[in-house]
């Protein structure tokens, strides 16, 4: 997974959305390992996987909304760089929420105690 993230900090990387939705809903399944590494590779893949979809992109919007708990509940995980870089997707995800309310409250709330607006390297 660090292997593609390394690849996908680019964002002219050749990636089609087409392949980015199945890497999404392959990285979601780590989100709750025990390994703190796995998990924080696996939320900085997703993170970066929002770069090469569009945003009015159905597909890829519920794989967001089907993770919003997880990631939420990871705001407050013991490994503090694993709760840095999901506050980092979040904001970086909140453009596919389908309810604007939602998207402008993740926004605002995230943005006070904000990461870096890139994911840690």
């Amino acid at each position: 997974m660090e292997g593609l993230c390394w690849l996908l900090r680019n964002p002219k990387a050749p990636l089609k959305a087409c392949v980015a939705i199945p890497l999404a809903l392959q990285a979601r399944t780590c989100f709750e390992d025990e390994n703190s590494g796995l998990r924080r590779a696996s939320m900085e893949l997703f993170g970066h996987l929002s770069n090469f979809v569009s945003k009015k992109s159905s597909l890829f919007g519920a794989e967001v909304e089907k993770s919003m708990e997880t990631l939420l509940i990871h705001l407050q995980d013991e490994d503090p760089l694993v709760a840095q870089v999901c506050r980092v997707v979040l904001l970086r995800c909140a453009p596919f929420l389908s309810c604007q309310p939602l998207r402008t409250l993740m926004r605002s709330q995230l943005a006070e105690g904000a990461a870096p607006p890139s994911l840690p390297s």
